[in-house]
């Protein structure tokens, strides 16, 4: 995906599936390899979407990644985007 350097912020929807007990999970935001958020969410036993929203600097054009991570820092997934 790619989005204009003027947008404010962006969002992550996550789908998950076989959750069975409340967990944290966490969408961190990486731009050109540097943290640049952290956004913990609780998923509760039958929720199956998460979703968190990060503020875009309108100087940090290039490469973006959003890791979802478990409780425990696994990247379970990851999402990749740019801004120009």
């Amino acid at each position: 995906e790619k989005f204009h350097h003027g947008i404010d912020f962006l969002m992550c929807y996550s789908e998950l599936s076989g959750i069975d007990e409340p967990q944290v999970l966490t969408h961190r935001w990486v731009h050109e390899n540097e943290i640049i958020a952290e956004k913990q969410v609780w998923l509760n036993a039958g929720t199956d979407a998460v979703w968190t929203k990060c503020h875009i600097p309108r100087d940090s054009r290039g490469d973006w990644r959003v890791d979802l991570l478990s409780a425990n820092g696994k990247v379970l997934d990851y999402a990749v985007f740019q801004v120009q």
